[in-house]
């Protein structure tokens, strides 16, 4: 096994699709050593000014939930180095870069990137064990799902190997009509889409019109979304999207 640095070259990875909802992952290939791998990380993103049709540099701020009761997300994390993290607790950080609802056509000059950062049960000295790891938003499954595949984790348990993931996304703050539900998270962290969200989530990835006849009227930009590695999508079928984070090394 040959472990490769790649601490001086964070910013040197391929340009990749900077939309927010017109993004997807990347997962563990199979020559990859997957060291850590988490199921069920779920969570909310806010989005700054907020996302609709126009190109706009964004910031993305991704928070997940402590540490649920049992049976509840996030899973168990499977892998040698969960033996030294324990189970994940909690994902948070910042992203930015050029985002919007529909995909950037051209070169990407200004990728989403930025920092997340992991919390892991194992206490040392009495404090969490925790992780930072640089992302870069990329393409990949579904128009919906938001994933990265250029990661590598710069601090803390796994330090140099891959980071590799994908996030489903789906509006949470939708001006549906009435009686309309919105999208949330199941107790195991998968992503129930509500009606109104979904209509909303299908505007913003096929930049029809908010309003349009069918969809429900938007008053603004979209603002806050939920995530899950798990969940269906909305796009007409609704595949499911069964991910993960990981932590890998390449062989």
């Amino acid at each position: 096994m040959r472990v490769r640095s790649r601490i001086a070259a964070l910013s040197a990875a391929a340009g990749l699709t900077a939309g927010m909802l017109i993004v997807g992952g990347g997962t563990a290939s199979a020559a990859d050593i997957v060291l850590i791998d988490c199921d069920k990380v779920s969570g909310s993103v806010s989005a700054k000014p907020g996302l609709t049709d126009q190109q706009v540099l964004q910031t993305l701020a991704f928070s997940s939930p402590k540490l649920p009761g049992a049976g509840q997300y996030p899973r168990e994390c499977t892998g040698p180095l969960s033996a030294t993290t324990g189970p994940l607790v909690s994902v948070k950080g910042k992203v930015s870069g050029i985002g919007s609802c529909v995909a950037a056509t051209g070169p990407v000059t200004d990728p989403t990137d930025g920092k997340l950062d992991f919390t892991w049960t194992t206490v040392v000295a009495d404090k969490p064990l925790k992780s930072s790891a640089y992302i870069r938003l990329g393409a990949g499954s579904q128009p919906d799902a938001a994933g990265f595949a250029n990661g590598i984790v710069t601090k803390g348990p796994g330090v140099g190997t891959d980071v590799k993931g994908e996030l489903l996304q789906a509006p949470v703050k939708a001006k549906g009509p009435a009686g309309s539900a919105y999208s949330t998270l199941a107790a195991d962290g998968t992503l129930v889409f509500g009606q109104s969200s979904q209509d909303l989530g299908l505007a913003c990835v096929t930049n029809a019109p908010f309003g349009a006849p069918g969809l429900p009227a938007q008053s603004g930009p979209l603002t806050e979304l939920i995530f899950s590695t798990d969940g269906q999508s909305s796009l007409p079928g609704n595949p499911v999207v069964d991910s993960s984070i990981s932590f890998t090394l390449p062989e």
